[in-house]
């Protein structure tokens, strides 16, 4: 059974464990791509939303 909270508590341990070690441009990339997402554009897929918000405090 597909579990949303294991996925999710996956993807921010991936990320914690990435984030140090990612170039300055990767972290614009990455802060741009969750701005964007949180719904300020339209063209991104809301169902990115969901990380977006796990994330946005980082920023």
């Amino acid at each position: 059974m597909y579990d949303q909270f294991s996925h999710l508590s996956s993807i921010m341990k991936a990320y914690q464990n990435l984030y140090p070690h990612l170039g300055n441009h990767h972290k614009e990339e990455i802060h741009q791509l969750l701005h964007q997402s949180i719904g300020h554009d339209n063209n991104i897929d809301p169902s990115f939303a969901p990380y977006a918000e796990m994330f946005k405090e980082d920023f």
